[in-house]
């Protein structure tokens, strides 16, 4: 048994992200074993070879950040959860964010841009070859949007912050570093309003240290 729980994980790695704020938030100290998505030490965690992956304070290994997400709520507390209606909308948005934003935004714009630039391929080209993919994109925030109008904010589900500002706020930081960001803006003004909001917080700041946002900024 450990004093510590442990996050498996990378910087660059949004879900990652999420726990480790999470834990920052709720006062839970942590330590830290870093692992690339795939890699060697992942698979030691997760057989699926993905991050994150959280080892308790008594050596027991969970993967998959619902799962982590709810054990982090059954040992220290729901707070991130909301409570009644709320709590649902919390749900709904985590849905969102881990489904349409992660799988047409990050993996549909952003992981395929990064990957063009690798190979250095002219930006006129990745601008066309993204053209779709940046439309449906687009169309997403716009719906995340009208979610957060329906609320008095600051915060995505209302007054307090929970799992669902922890969960958007990594994917959206990877896209406002790229130069779809401005196309993304346009679609979600009051979400860009809301990132700029939250990423004051020290959760925020104190994780964003090798992040593709940061890696990005110092190209």
């Amino acid at each position: 048994m450990t004093s510590s729980p442990t996050v498996v994980g990378a910087h660059m790695s949004t879900f990652t992200r999420t726990i480790v704020m999470a834990l920052q938030h709720l006062g839970v100290a942590y330590e830290w074993i870093d692992a690339a998505p795939h890699s060697d030490t992942a698979r030691q965690y997760n057989p699926f070879g993905k991050i994150p992956s959280f080892v308790t304070q008594d050596g027991h290994t969970i993967y998959e950040a619902l799962a982590i997400r709810t054990f982090i709520e059954q040992k220290w507390g729901n707070s991130l959860s909301l409570s009644g209606d709320l709590a649902v909308r919390v749900n709904q948005w985590t849905s969102v964010v881990s489904d349409y934003v992660f799988k047409d935004i990050i993996f549909g714009v952003c992981k395929p841009r990064f990957a063009m630039e690798e190979k250095q391929i002219e930006e006129g080209e990745i601008k066309q070859r993204l053209q779709g993919p940046v439309e449906k994109a687009c169309h997403i925030l716009s719906v995340l949007e009208g979610l957060f109008s329906e609320t008095k904010g600051p915060w995505l589900c209302g007054a307090e912050l929970s799992w669902a500002d922890l969960y958007l706020f990594p994917c959206l930081a990877d896209v406002y570093s790229t130069p779809e960001a401005e196309a993304a803006k346009r679609a979600a003004p009051q979400i860009w309003e809301w990132f700029q909001h939250f990423e004051k917080l020290d959760i925020a700041q104190k994780t964003y240290r090798n992040t593709v946002a940061y890696n990005r900024a110092k190209i």
